[in-house]
């Protein structure tokens, strides 16, 4: 036990033995560096880009009981929880469609063209550049490489996150996208509200029953609110809690990791494929 403990090397004699090869070793440190260079020499810097959204809020619930003066209590919390679910069910969905083919097919042909030229320069490397992507799912498939949507912490906030060598253009892609979106939710949310509440009224008018008379004005003041919130022309699934704003400096490349780490390799290579038996 002992001799096998001798005959391992110390610290001691890892130091002797690079500096015995202390020329293979700079030597490797300075081809590292170099490989350094002509990595950044190919860089693409990248700015990130980022804002922070939440659910909307519903400002209109909190007088309900105004808009349902005569409805029963088991009819009043229905809709409350109601409105409460789809809050948060527009929410998640917004989350989804933020970077999807639907909203992607919204942007119009004068904005089009802006973005596919801005996506096509979202690469870490100029000989790797992303190619023009002019079709609604091609442009998706980018968004959901490029774009993050991150939680923070145990909120219901959501940070989105877009790494660019324009910081002007993620700027003005986040918003487009955020307004695109919420418009989306929102104009499919007052298409159903339309047909539940024309369906409604017609089967009012045909009922006479007292009780589902009742019932029904109670599901057709539900589609009148919703309606209501509609057309106070708000941001409807998501708020833009904090706007976008960009990073001070490139998050990509990092300079001083980069020359560091491939001097270091490059030491650590020479040091491994100096002479056996070398010595300065």
């Amino acid at each position: 036990m002992s001799s096998v403990a001798a005959d391992e090397p110390t610290l001691a004699d890892v130091f002797a033995a690079m500096w015995s090869a202390r020329a293979h070793v700079l030597t490797g440190a300075i081809l590292g560096v170099a490989a350094a260079f002509l990595l950044l020499l190919f860089a693409v810097p990248q700015y990130r880009v980022s804002m922070l959204v939440a659910p909307a809020e519903r400002t209109a619930q909190a007088d309900i009981n105004a808009l349902l003066p005569d409805t029963p209590g088991f009819a009043l919390q229905y809709l409350v929880n109601t409105l409460g679910t789809q809050d948060s069910a527009d929410f998640t969905r917004f989350e989804y469609v933020f970077r999807g083919p639907a909203v992607a097919a919204r942007i119009d042909a004068d904005d089009r063209e802006r973005v596919v030229s801005g996506m096509g320069q979202v690469c870490k490397f100029r000989l790797a550049c992303a190619p023009d992507r002019d079709s609604s799912a091609a442009l998706a498939e980018l968004f959901q490489k490029t774009i993050r949507i991150e939680p923070v912490g145990n909120t219901k906030l959501r940070r989105i996150v877009f790494d660019h060598p324009s910081g002007a253009f993620g700027i003005w892609l986040l918003e487009r996208l955020y307004e695109d979106a919420d418009r989306l939710i929102r104009a499919e949310v007052a298409e159903r509200a339309h047909r539940r509440a024309d369906y409604l009224k017609s089967v009012l008018a045909k009922t006479s029953h007292p009780d589902h008379r009742r019932a029904l004005t109670s599901l057709l003041m539900e589609q009148e609110h919703i309606l209501m919130i509609l057309a106070m022309d708000e941001p409807f699934a998501a708020i833009v809690a904090e706007p976008p704003t960009v990073s001070v400096r490139p998050v990509w490349p990092r300079r001083a990791l980069i020359f560091a780490g491939f001097a270091f390799a490059g030491a650590l290579l020479g040091f491994a494929l100096r002479r056996p038996g070398y010595a300065a």
